[in-house]
């Protein structure tokens, strides 16, 4: 008996885990039929059908009516004539049913007593057939019948701009289809006086309601052009997804043509260029990204710096046994008194300032160690260089219309484009992604000046010149001071391992001996080599170069705060509030 016990109970747990979900129900109101006639004493006879389609398992229906200044009396709910029990009448009106998965109408009869205004011109009759609480309805009809002749009755009604109002004889028809849910349906109808056998009271009443309907007919109709203008942009759209994108690229072809398109070098350069510029070596990263400082910059000024005797650059290889060799570089304070740029002072008077040497560890460290004031080192540098660089007038100023002008046309493409995508084209992200793409083109936008654009094509030359240096049957050795400067400019190109293969096998073997006259500013790791070896590792420089800055930048950027307890800094804590002082900073 127990193993029999504990079984149904295993056999009913299965049925409980197993049991299929109760099913979503759901209904839609698919139609309101309403047939109303208005007595001559003012009062007004209402029939409603109102047609369910049920989906899952229903048995109550509601169908409020708000108080106001008339009477709701003799209410009934029926459903093909027979009557249904109900409760809450008038103003919570329910009544119960058996419905599932169906379609069902019901009937529901009133009188509203009171329900016109009777002046001394007019009766006038303002009533809601739908008020704001249900689900949406598919198809609204009403037949309303008024009392006297036909002549001078007038008609309005609000609600979905879709609906419309007829005047057929002394019938009134309100009809609109797809009313969206939480939207009302009212109808306002003025009757000659005459017809009605209540006294009239508060003198004339159509002059107002001409008025007040002539305003909102008039809002309604803006509303309406509004309307039928943004139904034709989205068939438009639907259609022509593809204009709006293609707009957007003739707008930046055209800002590209007015203020973007490259100046042609007034003087031809030629396939190489020999002449080293006059401008300083940092100027050529610079003009190559059309005014941006990078960190690169104060790595080639270092070298510069070097080769023109302000400094030593040592290599110290360190050789470890379970990681990869690591490289260090020692800078040597040299005395010079020629004259320096203001970034090239500030470079050299924050790196020597605690002693005439220091390696790049060193200074890592103490960037690290004091961020804030590295940080401000390295961003004084960077401004310096691109005040100088501005006053070259290399790069033009005053983009921001054209900037301006590509960007927001390149949203309104993005905006248009998604529209359509919600109307159905899915093809609009085509158009969306070109948005995307045009505004990142905006960049493209920058231009040199015509001096400019010649300083380029002269550096863009000189780098030929410098990576074929070496295929060059005419390329002369010239001066060994000469060829230094052709390195630094390597450097500031990123060609030096190039320049410094092809110099290896130029160059006389001697003037590369250690102790002897190329380059001694730069001691690399193969000084103690033969001279090709000590000229070929020269192309060291371009991974000093292509470090040292980035990793100075990095070094100086203070990571992301974090809360301290012992008050040696960091972000800032919660709580508190105990101290003295303060007051409130507010605005209205």
């Amino acid at each position: 008996m127990r193993r029999l016990t504990v079984l149904s109970f295993l056999l009913l747990c299965l049925g409980v885990g197993f049991a299929p979900p109760a099913a979503a129900k759901s209904f839609q109101v698919t139609a309101v039929q309403i047939e109303a006639t208005l007595m001559p004493d003012s009062s007004m006879r209402v029939v409603e059908h109102i047609t369910y389609d049920f989906s899952g398992e229903f048995h109550n229906g509601t169908r409020p009516i708000p108080p106001g200044d008339y009477e709701i009396t003799d209410m009934s709910v029926s459903e093909g004539g027979r009557r249904l029990p109900f409760t809450g009448a008038p103003h919570d009106l329910a009544w119960r049913y058996d419905a599932v998965d169906e379609q069902r109408t019901f009937d529901i009869s009133y009188t509203v007593r009171g329900a016109a205004t009777v002046g001394t011109d007019v009766a006038e009759l303002y009533w809601k057939w739908l008020g704001v609480d249900h689900p949406g309805v598919g198809r609204l009809r009403v037949a309303l019948e008024v009392p006297g002749q036909a002549e001078g009755v007038r008609a309005w009604a609000h609600g979905p701009l879709n609906g419309l109002v007829e005047l057929r004889g002394t019938t009134v028809l309100f009809s609109v289809d797809g009313v969206p849910p939480s939207t009302f349906v009212e109808g306002r109808v003025a009757v000659p006086a005459g017809a009605f056998t209540v006294a009239p009271s508060g003198g004339d009443r159509l002059p107002a309601i001409l008025a007040e309907e002539q305003g909102l007919a008039d809002a309604a109709n803006e509303q309406r052009a509004r309307a039928q203008q943004r139904e034709a942009i989205e068939r438009f759209l639907l259609r022509w997804w593809f204009v709006p994108p293609v707009l957007g690229w003739i707008v930046f072809l055209a800002c590209w043509l007015k203020w973007g398109r490259e100046h042609t070098a007034a003087v031809d350069v030629g396939q190489y260029h020999r002449e080293l510029p006059e401008d300083p070596p940092a100027f050529a990263p610079v003009l190559r990204s059309f005014g941006t400082v990078d960190p690169s910059t104060i790595s080639v000024t270092l070298v510069d710096l070097a080769q023109r005797g302000y400094l030593t650059i040592e290599e110290l290889p360190e050789e470890r046994r379970f990681r990869a060799d690591k490289m260090d570089w020692r800078f040597t304070w040299k005395e010079q008194s020629a004259p320096l740029r203001a970034f090239e002072y500030t470079l050299l008077e924050t790196l020597f300032a605690r002693g005439p040497s220091i390696t790049q560890e060193g200074l890592m460290t103490w960037a690290r160690s004091n961020r804030t004031e590295s940080q401000r080192w390295v961003e004084r540098i960077k401004q310096q260089v691109r005040a100088d660089f501005k006053a070259a007038r290399y790069v033009e100023g005053g983009k921001g219309p054209a900037y301006a002008l590509n960007v927001l046309a390149a949203i309104a493409v993005v905006g248009l484009s998604l529209a359509a995508v919600t109307r159905g084209q899915v093809l609009g992200l085509v158009g969306a992604a070109s948005g995307s793409i045009q505004i990142l083109a905006t960049v493209s936008l920058r231009r040199r000046t015509q001096l400019g654009a010649q300083r380029a094509a002269e550096l863009d030359a000189l780098e030929r010149f410098l990576r074929d240096f070496s295929q060059l049957e005419d390329a002369p050795v010239g001066h060994l001071i000469l060829w230094e400067r052709y390195l630094v400019y390597a450097v500031a190109l990123g060609v030096a391992d190039e320049v410094a293969r092809a110099l290896a096998m130029r160059l006389p073997v001697e003037v590369g001996a250690p102790g002897q006259g190329f380059a001694p500013w730069y001691i690399s790791s193969s000084s103690h080599g033969s001279g090709v070896d000590r000229i070929g590792g020269l192309g060291s420089l371009n991974s000093f170069a292509g470090g040292f800055g980035p990793d100075l930048v990095a070094a100086a950027t203070p990571p992301s705060s974090s809360s301290s307890g012992g008050g040696g800094g960091g972000g800032f804590s919660g709580g508190g509030g105990g101290g003295g002082g303060g007051g409130g900073i507010g605005a209205s």
